[in-house]
């Protein structure tokens, strides 16, 4: 090797005993040493070593002034980091292109760049099987201690590019390694190395009980997750923190459109009733539970919205968030209050929902900003509209002659029927602080009468 350029011939991959061996006998140390076991890959190992100081100075020749990595490293340091093999193969690629790294091949004859298929004189392996070997090192050191993990994955090693993605299916422990190879079957290896990187990173972020209970719940379609987007598996790990919520949301969680989905469903409340279910356990004689059970929100919400909720599904996250408070909050009501919110939300469901839009939603103050749809103590009645009095403006609305479904299949969807509405709602206060109307009337009130009319003419369907 001079100050010019470094030649990588037959010398660079010798081990001490042929080194020590005269000139003329090293050609033939070479020929027998290639009956032992292994012998080209140790030859690279060696080769490799000795390139690795080369490598390192030459890196800040040919990588243009972006940060340096392979400085202050030696060779094993720099094979246990996928960063730093991608980058040595980089500067490698860029050395040789440069005419800064001579390859010679068997014969001793230059190696133009690119002809990856010629075995080269170092090690006797082309570059195209040293890349696929400097991988298999690599990955050796990745799972060092856990061996088994190697064995399930080892047939999908490749190119450097996937050094990545190795680096996040040896950080996978044993069991969602072997959840996976359950679930996605023999070549399961092949298809998370498939994914892009990112999905691959979200993957490794689900434990054990999310990827047992997505493939509990998705059954044959558990492949699906490795289409879904990272963000919306990131935040599936997350927020859904115990079974019970991958459990009672059951085959919907593949009608999840977003992240922000997600977060929605995963913040509704979780109540450990594990004290409850023990206390039930030893009165029948049996022994109490090892784990903790929790129920949720979400059953509650399923429950009631039933066919429904997967229509809520196609609404953005604000919508799906308010109703399903609203709908959860129905399991604290009692008697007849409690059976008048379940046909209100009946209603809500069958007859309003599709015509909602987020915009809407804030002109009705049907968000989760109104204290009084949340059921907050000390929520001020004149200052927002409660639950049954928002469906009431619904209601009359839809039976008001000159409004009607017409209204809702067009201008409701739209921006003046927002402003409309968003008036409509701020007189109805007003009105309601004056005495000059009752909040269980404003139906009646809306489809009878023209008391509140004031924001509406703009938007009826005919003239009055």
């Amino acid at each position: 090797m001079d100050s010019f350029r470094t030649v990588i011939g037959e010398r660079l991959g010798d081990g001490d005993v042929i080194v020590a061996l005269p000139g003329v006998l090293r050609g033939m140390g070479r020929r027998v040493g290639e009956w032992l076991p292994h012998a080209r890959r140790r030859r690279l190992e060696r080769a490799l070593h000795r390139l690795f100081p080369r490598l390192a100075l030459v890196e800040a020749r040919v990588m243009g002034g972006q940060p340096l990595m392979l400085q202050g490293l030696n060779a094993d340091e720099a094979l246990t980091s996928p960063e730093c093999v991608e980058r040595g193969w980089v500067v490698f690629q860029a050395a040789w292109q440069a005419g800064m790294f001579v390859l010679r091949d068997l014969e001793g004859d230059v190696i133009e760049f690119g002809k990856n298929g010629l075995e080269t004189a170092c090690c006797g392996l082309s570059m195209r099987d040293i890349e696929q070997n400097v991988v298999a090192i690599t990955a050796r050191h990745l799972f060092a201690g856990n061996e088994s993990g190697l064995e399930k994955i080892g047939d999908v090693l490749g190119g450097i590019e996937t050094l990545p993605k190795l680096r996040v299916l040896a950080e996978l422990d044993p069991l969602r390694l072997e959840v996976f190879r359950e679930a996605l079957g023999p070549r399961f290896a092949q298809v998370l190395v498939g994914v892009s990187l990112e999905q691959l990173q979200a993957l490794a972020l689900l434990k054990p009980h999310a990827l047992h209970s997505l493939r509990k719940a998705m059954g044959r379609e558990f492949i699906q997750i490795t289409e879904w987007e990272a963000d919306v598996l990131a935040a599936l790990a997350e927020c859904f923190t115990v079974v019970e919520q991958y459990r009672d949301l059951g085959a919907y969680v593949t009608a999840l459109k977003s992240a922000d989905q997600v977060r929605v469903i995963g913040g509704w409340e979780t109540r450990d009733v594990t004290d409850r279910v023990n206390q039930e356990r030893v009165k029948q004689g049996k022994q109490r539970l090892k784990g903790r059970r929790f129920e949720t929100d979400i059953a509650v919400i399923v429950h009631f919205l039933g066919v429904h909720f997967e229509e809520l599904l196609e609404k953005s996250s604000e919508l799906l968030d308010v109703i399903g408070r609203v709908v959860a909050s129905t399991v604290r009501l009692k008697g007849l209050e409690r059976s008048e919110r379940i046909e209100q939300i009946d209603t809500l469901a069958s007859r309003y929902m599709v015509y909602l839009t987020p915009e809407m939603a804030e002109a009705l103050r049907l968000t989760v900003n109104n204290p009084m749809i949340l059921g907050v103590e000390g929520a001020d009645p004149m200052r927002n509209p409660s639950f049954a009095e928002i469906l009431g403006i619904l209601d009359g609305l839809w039976n008001k002659k000159e409004l009607g479904r017409p209204f809702f299949e067009g201008a409701f969807q739209k921006p003046q029927g927002t402003k409309a509405i968003a008036g409509l709602v701020a007189d109805f206060l007003e009105m309601k602080r004056r005495g000059s109307v009752k909040g269980e009337e404003v139906d009646k009130i809306l489809a009878t009468t023209q008391l509140l009319d004031g924001s509406l003419r703009g938007v009826y369907a005919r003239v009055i």
